[in-house]
């Protein structure tokens, strides 16, 4: 009961969120299909490299299919929730999670690759 109530809640909120503005789910699948293609496409590299290439492997996947993996699942969300009528299932709201931890694993591997960098750079900036 409590269940279907927040799921019914999050999907009006959503519903108002996003249709507040006018733009169907059908445009925002659109859009967020073609930010995936353009993030696959123009990828963004670490500036560091890890002493362990290892660590090089799973920075390299995080930084080229972690975002565009986000956006694509975010477009297959707003297509769900455009095909069943704005209501969102348990599929739906799995999809929308997905994207949410991919996100945050690009953000913490990109502000870790950034603050690794200023590091060197500030460790640099000492030896000189």
């Amino acid at each position: 009961m409590v269940e279907a109530l927040c799921n019914n809640m999050i999907t009006f909120i959503l519903h108002i969120a996003l249709t507040f503005i006018g733009i169907s789910y059908l445009y925002w699948t659109i859009l967020a299909f073609l930010i995936a293609i353009i993030y696959y496409i123009v990828r963004l590299r670490p500036l560091t490299i890890p002493k362990n290439p290892k660590n090089w492997i799973v920075k390299k996947y995080i930084f080229d299919y972690s975002h565009s993996l986000a956006w694509l699942s975010i477009s297959w969300m707003f297509f769900k929730m455009w095909k069943n009528g704005n209501n969102g299932n348990w599929f739906t709201w799995g999809l929308g999670i997905i994207a949410l931890l991919l996100f945050l694993v690009f953000s913490f591997g990109f502000i870790q690759d950034r603050m690794e960098m200023k590091r060197l750079r500030e460790t640099l900036m000492q030896n000189n």
